[in-house]
């Protein structure tokens, strides 16, 4: 077992796309709110770029990337863009409304508000925080009241009353629409605001550099009945020797994966160095977050 996998000191464990992994924190020289980062041309595709820290300049790693993971910061993209799209679906529901009773023409599209694309979405959707469940509970009385109009609206058309039908839809437009689509602002913004990663600043010689990681669940040591990666049957680990054992943790019964740190910015040339004087003063010490050892 290499010095990077020794049991006498605590571990590291983070989340990693709902996957826990353990990061010595002997090499961690502090955990703090993602800084600013400088993309620089032509780095592997991992290195998201540089940030500076107090005075250093050092690379900044997505181990969501460096693991063969999908993207955090894309995922949180992707959700705000489907956001925008659920958004443009109500607005263009409406004008289309709009447009069948001037046209008197047929209103094919969701009348249920269950059966829309954003419907269906909330209908699944548990969000886990406090804010965004608040949120996205103030979506369903505007939202139902939208879809609920269009029987009212066909109904006043057929009966030839066309002024109360676009009187309707104006103010759906004005009101619950008005309402959703600062709810969709407000959602976009709390969703960033929630699902922030944590910089890890760790330390290997001379060397320092920053990894990503979607959470800290602890500070803890690891029962030291360790499995050598390369011995497992039947579990396909990363490639790359980035994961090489398997350890559990004491009080939850549960297999963390040790990622060996010295590994991580292998075939990245952008490590600094760090005299000793700035390696007492670089960033915040851990402790300083919170977390207490196990």
């Amino acid at each position: 077992m290499s010095d990077a996998n020794r049991f006498d000191f605590p571990w590291v464990i983070i989340l990693l796309k709902g996957t826990k992994f353990a990061v010595s924190a002997g090499a961690v020289q502090a955990m703090v709110r993602m800084p600013h980062i400088v993309e620089v041309p032509q780095s592997p595709s991992y290195v998201r770029g540089v940030a500076e820290m107090r005075g250093k300049v050092i690379p900044f790693v997505d181990l969501r990337l460096r693991l063969g993971m999908s993207s955090f910061i894309e995922e949180v993209d992707d959700f705000c863009r489907t956001m925008d799209k659920r958004e443009e679906d109500h607005r263009h529901w409406l004008e289309e409304l709009q447009a069948s009773v001037r046209e008197q023409r047929e209103f094919s599209l969701a009348t249920d508000h269950h059966q829309c694309k954003f419907g269906k979405w909330y209908d699944s959707y548990k969000p886990t925080d406090h804010t965004l469940a608040s949120l996205v509970g103030k979506f369903r009385n505007p939202h139902r009241a939208i879809h609920g109009i269009a029987v009212r609206v066909k109904k006043l058309e057929s009966e030839g009353k066309m002024d109360e039908a676009h009187a309707i839809i104006d103010q759906c437009r004005d009101n619950e629409m008005a309402e959703m689509i600062s709810l969709f602002a407000k959602i976009k913004v709390a969703y960033r605001e929630n699902n922030r990663e944590i910089a890890l600043v760790l330390i290997h010689g001379d060397s320092s550099f920053a990894i990503a990681a979607d959470s800290v669940e602890s500070i803890e040591h690891l029962s030291e009945d360790v499995s050598d990666a390369a011995r497992i049957d039947g579990i396909t680990l990363t490639d790359g020797g980035l994961v090489n054992s398997i350890g559990r943790r004491k009080n939850h019964d549960v297999l963390v994966q040790i990622l060996d740190h010295t590994r991580l910015m292998v075939g990245a040339d952008l490590v600094s160095d760090v005299d000793e004087e700035n390696e007492k003063t670089l960033l915040m010490p851990a402790a300083a977050i919170g977390l207490a050892s196990a």
